[in-house]
């Protein structure tokens, strides 16, 4: 990313977030890339993240710079594109350069199964009730706040 003016170290970024996604709240999101001493902040309800402090040291206009925060979660749908709304901030908090990007359509994908058991606890006709052990092996990671549906047959 760049912005068209100069930012100087005590300047910030804020990030606005589609509502499809999911903003986490905190107040120590983990950045990575620049300064370790910034500030963040974030709201769900805003879709926003705001870093302060976060240049190790100051960069003209147009020169690029990268960042990683770890505070989103992508949404529970895809196939959809995005728009994101990106602000450089100066110290007091007022917009010096104001942008967007876009997330395309084909960034966020479902992800599928490997392997996937049932196994009931207890094999005798007409029991009830019975529990069942299911297994899922994912074919690749599986975040804390992720979720499966299961679709029985009546």
């Amino acid at each position: 990313m760049s912005c068209e003016h100069a930012l100087n170290t005590n300047y910030g970024i804020r990030l606005t977030i589609p509502s499809d996604f999911y903003v986490i709240e905190t107040s120590t999101c983990a950045m990575g890339g620049q300064n370790a001493l910034y500030s963040c902040s974030t709201s769900n309800s805003d879709g926003t993240i705001t870093v302060m402090n976060f240049l190790s040291s100051a960069l003209e206009e147009d020169e690029s710079f990268t960042f990683t925060i770890d505070s989103i979660r992508n949404p529970t749908t895809f196939g959809n594109s995005y728009s994101v709304q990106v602000e450089s901030l100066s110290e007091t908090d007022g917009a010096v350069d104001v942008g967007t990007f876009t997330i395309v359509d084909t960034l966020i994908v479902k992800g599928s199964i490997n392997s996937f058991t049932i196994v009931p606890q207890d094999y005798g006709v007409g029991q009830y009730p019975t529990f069942y052990d299911f297994t899922v092996q994912p074919s690749g990671e599986m975040y804390e706040d992720s979720y499966l549906v299961l679709t029985l047959p009546d």
